[in-house]
């Protein structure tokens, strides 16, 4: 099909209106010939602006220099172009605020808006209408917009910044191709037309093609050419167009979600047709889905020609687990839990860690024991501050204390010293002694 970049197939026939729509893909020239024949320029693109500034008819009402404005739009002096209602396509594919194309550095919708028409904002410098937007910048969309028609920025190389609206249903055929968009976040249950954003080779980092979201059938190459190296495919989406990611040279990984059920042409009777729709990388899923199937379809009919094409299953056994973080800290008394992530597929897996115990040490002495009390000893965990006590046996009686004042010798129990008994005995022998060596000294005389 003319403007699509990939062929999956054929095509069915479509209207011959569409047919020449689609050759603005090429350039909004094209389109304007293939429906309005070779019609003269009536002046140069650099003429326009001049012209417009002078009074021309589109500037009509513009009551400030600088400020232009036509049916269901505005122009303000900022380069900021406000389509305030639904505006119908000229037949010839000429709208009134291409004469300030150059002056044109941001278009928003105002609320209310709910349609783009075809060509709004394409640029393309051949044919016999060449026409660039060199400076336009940034689109925002009014939450009621509803559709975006074909080629409306397509060409646009200075188009960076793209901001679309939760409620978008349509975007058509390369509607945003060849754009300089460096990322952009898609809305959930849009239906994307083929082409819609080929080309884009500043669109980098991850792209996340939401839940709900649909593709045109009987077109392909929705993202040929994008700069992404990761792209996150949610769960909800179950087909992926034919060539949706060919030509996507930074492609390193693809995420599959089990509701992936086909990758080709859905115009095939039998599902899980593998058109060539990613160029090689990794392909995320899960085990027997469409995504393990694709890989392994690729693999066995062309290995050369799928080089650096391979599978990584979420829910298998290979995986590259990095290092491990901490979950919950073990405690002295519970187990903590870490775990570590795969880098390819984040699966988990998780390890339990022992309790620590109390860190007690030597412990402090609150309580001195004495003879007739017990003493203490208590014990701080050095972790959790929690405390328990031990207690200190009383201390032990002297000798004499233990024996009743008792002595105890080998001839029997002998009288306490101090008993009045034990003393006149001591006397009463030192007497004797002593009159003994006087008789004695006397006999000696």
């Amino acid at each position: 099909m003319m403007g699509s970049r990939r062929s999956g197939g054929a095509f069915p026939l479509i209207a011959a209106s569409v047919v020449l729509v689609s050759a603005f893909a090429a350039g909004p020239a094209a389109a304007l010939a293939a429906e309005a024949g070779d019609l003269e320029v009536p002046f140069a693109q650099d003429q326009r602006v001049a012209l417009a500034m002078e009074g021309s008819p589109a500037s009509a009402g513009a009551g400030t220099e600088g400020i232009a404005a036509g049916d269901g739009w505005t122009l303000d002096a900022d380069g900021v172009l406000t389509i305030e209602k639904d505006v119908s396509k000229p037949s010839d594919l000429r709208y009134e605020w291409g004469r300030y194309a150059e002056r044109i550095r941001e278009v928003r919708l105002a609320e209310g808006v709910t349609a783009i028409p075809n060509g709004a904002f394409a640029s393309s410098s051949y044919g016999v209408s060449p026409i660039e937007y060199p400076n336009l910048t940034k689109f925002t969309a009014s939450s009621t917009l509803k559709t975006i028609g074909w080629d409306v920025f397509s060409g646009t190389r200075s188009l960076t910044e793209v901001h679309l609206n939760d409620g978008l249903e349509a975007v058509n055929h390369s509607a945003f191709a060849d754009t300089g968009i460096t990322s952009i976040v898609l809305p959930d249950n849009v239906t994307w037309g083929g082409d819609c954003f080929a080309g884009c080779s500043q669109l980098g980092g991850t792209l996340v093609i939401p839940g709900g979201s649909k593709f045109e059938e009987g077109h392909n190459a929705t993202f040929y050419g994008v700069g992404v190296d990761t792209v996150v495919i949610e769960e909800g989406v179950t087909w992926i167009p034919n060539g949706a990611f060919n030509g996507c040279a930074n492609l390193k990984r693809v995420y599959l979600p089990k509701s992936v059920v086909q990758i080709g042409d859905t115009y095939e009777t039998s599902p899980g047709i593998y058109y060539d729709s990613f160029d090689p990388c990794l392909i995320v899923g899960y085990r027997g889905t469409a995504a393990e199937q694709y890989v392994e379809h690729w693999l066995e009919l062309n290995p050369e020609g799928n080089e650096g094409l391979a599978f990584h299953a979420i829910d298998g056994e290979e995986h590259e687990f990095g290092p491990w973080e901490s979950v919950s800290e073990a405690t002295c008394t519970a187990e903590g839990i870490r775990k570590h992530s795969c880098a390819i597929c984040g699966a988990e897996r998780t390890e339990a860690l022992p309790a620590l115990g109390h860190a007690w040490g030597e412990g402090v002495v609150t309580a001195e024991p004495t003879e007739s009390a017990e003493g203490a000893r208590t014990f701080t965990c050095g972790r959790c501050g929690v405390t328990r006590t031990e207690s200190i046996a009383r201390l032990e009686q002297g000798p004499s204390a233990a024996n009743g004042r008792k002595t105890e010798g080998a001839g029997g129990s002998l009288p306490a010293t101090g008993d009045p008994a034990f003393t006149l005995g001591i006397m009463t022998a030192s007497g004797a002694a002593v009159a003994a060596l006087g008789e004695a000294l006397r006999r000696r005389k």
